[in-house]
């Protein structure tokens, strides 16, 4: 399960790094990107140090990938997950609330999904360590 949620992944992160490649030359962008006088501290990495701070990065991708995941199962699975979520909220004496989505056109919603994370992490131990529901 671990190497496809890596897998899935590594696609997106290829697609992501395409598109950072593909707008890299072109002076225009970084002009237009630079609004606040912001200087992009990892354009002076090397290969190494790209390769190393990838590897440094990993497990906090992994974790917001399964958090993503969760996230998504709670609130679309609303006949199975759901109540059960709630139901463990109930018993923990937590308010009875869905996981925010981290989406990419809403800002901050990184930051939302791991502080709500936080609050609930003895919930989501809870709900991943039931098996039957699929998590």
């Amino acid at each position: 399960e671990l190497a496809e949620l890596a897998k899935e992944f590594a696609e997106e992160e290829a697609a992501y790094l395409e598109k950072i490649a593909s707008n890299a030359n072109d002076e225009e962008t970084d002009k237009d990107d630079n609004d606040d006088g912001l200087v992009d501290e990892t354009s002076n990495l090397t290969d190494a140090q790209w390769i190393e701070l990838d590897r440094s990065l990993r497990p906090v991708k992994l974790a917001l990938v399964k958090l993503h995941k969760l996230a998504f199962r709670i609130i679309h699975s609303t006949t199975i997950v759901l109540p059960a979520w709630k139901e463990i909220l109930r018993d923990l004496r937590l308010v009875v609330s869905c996981m925010p989505r981290d989406v990419m056109t809403r800002w901050n919603s990184t930051f939302d999904l791991l502080e709500y994370a936080l609050k609930h992490q003895k919930a989501i131990n809870l709900v991943t360590q039931q098996h039957e529901l699929g998590l």
